[in-house]
């Protein structure tokens, strides 16, 4: 029996405010000068798309910058491992430690890219920050052998976390 990937992703976004009283004061209590707006809610489903990969790769930078090869992947935590030609990259998640000097960029390799953000495009993601990206279409480029590096770049000795659900 083969492996289960589930992909659960639920983001949310509101904003409430209470207005102080001398701004409203024909509203005595706290309730009656709040406003809540709920912005959006977005919990998208896998619907027919088969998540055959998880891959989480948790990297220290050798230097100022380092690549991963999909073709060759030495994950962590139990995940998946090894060759993932032919599949293709439906969420990438990017947790950069809160202990990291700077920022950490990820994006296409130097040589055999694979353009997680399209080609020649870098994320840039704050110490401490989470960054992710779903594309419900799995519109990006199957791995193969000249389509392969992701490239990481920050400060020597920093960590992240990547992972990728892969299909």
């Amino acid at each position: 029996m083969a492996d289960t990937n589930t992909l659960n992703l639920n983001i949310t976004a509101g904003i409430t405010k209470v207005f102080d009283a001398d701004s409203l004061p024909t509203a005595s209590a706290a309730s009656n000068r709040t406003v809540k707006h709920d912005c959006f809610t977005y919990s998208p489903t896998a619907g027919d798309v088969t998540l055959d990969n998880l891959v989480v790769y948790e990297h220290t930078l050798d230097g100022a910058s380092d690549e991963i090869d999909l073709t060759s992947v030495s994950a962590s935590e139990g995940s998946d491992s090894g060759d993932l030609t032919g599949k293709k990259v439906y969420a990438v998640f990017i947790y950069p430690s809160s202990e990291n000097s700077g920022d950490t960029t990820v994006g296409p390799g130097d040589s055999n890219a694979y353009p997680l953000f399209g080609s020649g495009n870098d994320i840039t993601v704050p110490k401490g920050a989470k960054f992710v990206f779903y594309d419900p279409t799995v519109s990006l480029a199957a791995v193969s052998a000249t389509i392969k590096t992701i490239k990481i770049s920050g400060t020597d000795g920093d960590t992240c976390k990547i992972g990728l659900l892969l299909t």
